[in-house]
Formats: structure tokens, C-alpha cells, sequence
């Protein structure tokens, strides 16, 4: 199959990962019994996820000029991620993440995005999206991700939202609609609906002009709404080690299953597949499956 091509367009991190036997309940002092640090952000985890699927993946971001963007880089590269579009911007902090897992895989993420990092998108390459097979975009930068998603829109490339949890719940209304698949997560569709569950949400996304939602449940699977219908599809059973960059894979991998022209419930089985691969092992990039590793998972694991 000839390669496809996916931009992504959003946050690039540095995390900082402590293990722990229980995660933090309240103040005082904890001990963690492994650490590591790799590359994260939503929009840089879900490039290299599509790297090692087999797609070739653009990155569209903003590091800052300093030791933590020169790492951010490197390994992005080293994953195979092109950067040609990525500003280095010098008296700004590379974004940075904190983040506690448990013994069970579940974590905590502390994230700090420097607010002096400038919102403008005017200096990306818009001409070229129209080039792409599909495209990714989280909300950490919304003017990028505004800019891409309309590109994308008119020159009919499939697009997909990251739809995370916002500083502001305006972010995401302004987004949703703009991208052809909008795929939240819990957190996310409440902040968007003021619905806590995650069924209720999904409808009242729907309802919205130009809204086609999805929310991924981790362990719960996924759902979506077909012709006002909402739809499930099950996560795959697995046994946990570390869901960090967990949702961040799954959008990876739905954005290359649709640049590659599968169907909607192939493209979530592909895209679940991936994750629950990714959370069976340590790391928020190092465990990622290639693409031998999950056709062999779904061929092990059949709907």
C-alpha cells in the first residue's frame, strides 16, 4: 500500500514520568520506584504514533528555543516525524509535562504550556494541506488548529479533532465543528455539553450545526453517533501497565485509518487496537506498536 501522508498540527512536549505503587491522594512527599522522560503532547505523540503505523507524518508546532525543544526534536525525528513547519521561539519554555503512574497504569498528568507562547498561525504553509491524505489537530493551539481544520474543510482532506478538555469550553465549540471526525474524550464532550454522561453528551454534540462526534471511555471503549443513532464499539481487554499517550494513539491511528480509506468501525477497531497495544507497555511513545505488532494483535483479537 502506498504510503499515506497525515498532518498533525498542534502540542509538542517533554514528560517527566514517575511510577509509583499508588498515585498522590493530597500534599506530602512521595517516592517513585522508576522514571523515564520521552517526548509527549497530544498532536507530537499522536505524529509518531502514525510514523511507527506506516503513515508519514508532518508535524505543524511551537517548541521554545531551549534544551527541552532540542530533545522534543530529536526525537520526533528519530521516529521518523518531518518537521518542516515547526517554530522555535526563543525567551519561551518548551511545553512540559508532569506525570504519576500507578502500579495499575493509571496517571495524572500536570501539564504547563508557557503562556507567552504566541497564538498567531499566519506563518503555516496552508497552501499545502490540501496535499495531505488526512489530518490531526489537538486544541492546544487553537489558532493552529482553527487554520488547519478550515484548510482541510475546503480542500476535502478528512480531518480529525482532538477534543480534550480546553481552557475555555468556547474553544472547543469553535473547533468541533470545523473537523470532519470531532473525537472527545470524557473530560472533553462534558466541558463542550455540560453532560456528564458521556450518552447524553454525545447527543447533545450532536445536536449541534456541523458537530460528528466520538468519545473514547479508556476501558469502556468507544462511542459514536451514526445517523442520530450513538454506536459502541468495546476496548479491547488488555492488561494495563501505562495509559499515558493512550488517547493520543488512538488519534493517531483513526487519522491514518482514514487516509488509508477504511471504514468508520474499522478505522476505531484499527484505532483501539493500537491504543490498547500502546497500554500494555511502559511509555508514553516507547511503547507504541509498529504495524506488524497490531495486524497481528487484530488478527489474534477478531471482532
Amino acid at each position: 500500500m502506498e504510503q499515506k501522508r497525515i498532518l498533525c498540527v498542534g502540542n509538542a512536549a517533554w514528560d517527566q514520568i514517575f511510577v509509583l505503587e499508588t498515585l498522590p491522594t493530597g500534599a506530602g512527599k512521595y517516592f517513585s520506584h522508576a522514571y523515564s522522560e520521552s517526548g509527549g503532547g497530544p498532536a507530537g505523540t499522536a505524529s509518531v504514533a502514525i510514523s511507527r503505523l506506516g503513515g508519514k507524518a508532518k508535524l505543524w508546532s511551537r517548541i521554545g528555543d531551549d534544551g527541552a525543544g532540542d530533545r522534543i526534536a530529536a526525537e520526533l525525528t528519530e521516529y521518523g516525524v518531518e518537521l518542516p513547519a515547526i517554530s522555535r521561539l526563543k525567551g519561551v519554555a518548551s511545553s512540559l509535562a508532569g506525570i504519576w503512574v500507578d502500579a495499575g497504569g493509571e496517571r495524572i498528568i500536570v501539564n504547563y504550556l508557557d503562556p507567552k507562547f504566541p497564538q498567531n498561525a499566519d506563518w503555516l504553509p496552508l497552501g499545502e494541506v490540501g496535499e495531505f491524505d488526512s489530518a490531526l489537530a489537538d486544541i492546544r493551539w487553537p489558532a493552529g488548529a482553527e487554520a488547519v481544520l478550515r484548510a482541510a474543510a475546503a480542500a476535502g482532506v478528512p480531518s480529525v479533532l482532538d477534543g480534550d478538555r480546553a481552557p475555555g469550553a468556547s474553544i472547543l465549540a469553535t473547533l468541533a465543528p470545523l473537523a470532519a471526525h470531532a473525537v472527545f474524550s470524557e473530560g472533553g464532550l462534558a466541558m463542550l455539553t455540560g453532560e456528564m454522561n458521556p450518552e447524553a453528551g454525545l447527543l447533545a454534540a450532536g445536536s449541534l450545526p456541523g458537530v460528528n462526534p466520538y468519545v473514547t471511555l479508556g476501558d469502556r471503549g468507544c462511542l459514536w453517533l451514526d445517523k442520530g443513532r450513538i454506536r459502541a464499539f468495546p476496548a479491547f481487554k488488555v492488561e494495563a501497565a501505562d495509559t499515558t499517550g493512550a488517547g493520543d494513539v488512538f488519534h493517531g491511528a483513526f487519522a491514518l485509518a482514514l487516509a488509508e480509506g477504511m471504514e468508520i468501525v474499522e478505522g476505531l477497531r484499527f484505532a483501539s487496537g493500537a491504543a490498547a497495544l500502546k497500554c500494555t507497555r511502559p511509555g508514553g511513545r516507547a511503547g507504541i506498536p509498529d504495524r506488524a505488532a497490531l495486524d497481528a494483535f487484530l488478527k489474534r483479537n477478531p471482532a
